[in-house]
């Protein structure tokens, strides 16, 4: 076989492989959760969400580490949120820009990972100390990759005070998102309150932020 044809079959075969793994992941944290929400995350053990999902309960493990990791199946995703938005923000574009839109982003797309998770799942996570505590150790996961990626070196303090300011805007309307869904308000109007907050959160933020982060560099 021609090498060039080869190598594309080979990386074609890789991909399907890849694509095969996120969806079996996909469907296990989702088999999970349903059950979670119908029996208690507590009550319900990993062999019951193998059982559940058709799957050996060694294929589980293999795909999460962590009981809770079948709740929060996209935690890289928001951890590494903050850090990856100034990462690859665009030229010109300061930290603050960065994050604002970041936000806003998340508000257009409805995305679960900023609090439009549903009511279920919302009490699920209420219901149970386990996952309460995992919640809140993504945020500070969160708040400590983007201070890593904003320092410039061992003992950078006020990479970690603008970390902090930063990412308590996301995790307050994040709660302040959940807080009116269990209140039943139209997610519509949801939206609305929470750009509006945070506008005024990113305003008062700036305000305290090194000017370095709040103007687009020169």
């Amino acid at each position: 076989m021609d090498y060039d044809l080869r190598m594309a079959t080979e990386a074609v075969a890789e991909g399907l492989r890849e694509r095969k793994k996120r969806e079996m992941r996909t469907a296990i944290s989702q088999s999970a959760t349903e059950l979670f929400a119908r029996r208690g995350f507590e009550r319900t053990t990993i062999t019951d969400v193998a059982r559940e999902a058709g799957v050996a309960k060694m294929t589980v493990t293999n795909y999460f580490a962590l009981k809770e990791d079948l709740v929060f199946d996209r935690r890289a995703e928001i951890v590494d949120r903050l850090a990856a938005a100034v990462r690859d923000r665009p030229v010109g574009s300061s930290v603050l820009d960065a994050t604002r839109a970041t936000f806003e982003r998340g508000l257009e797309e409805r995305n679960p990972t900023f609090g439009f998770i549903g009511l279920r799942f919302a009490e699920m996570v209420l219901a149970s100390p386990a996952l309460i505590a995992s919640e809140r150790s993504m945020f500070v996961a969160q708040e400590q990759t983007l201070a890593a990626q904003l320092s410039t070196g061992s003992g950078d303090v006020g990479a970690q005070l603008a970390a902090a300011a930063l990412a308590s805007v996301f995790r307050v309307l994040y709660y302040e998102g959940r807080r009116r869904l269990l209140g039943g308000e139209p997610t519509g109007e949801t939206v609305v309150a929470l750009r509006r907050l945070a506008s005024d959160g990113f305003d008062h933020v700036a305000a305290a932020l090194p000017s370095a982060l709040v103007r687009e560099p020169g």
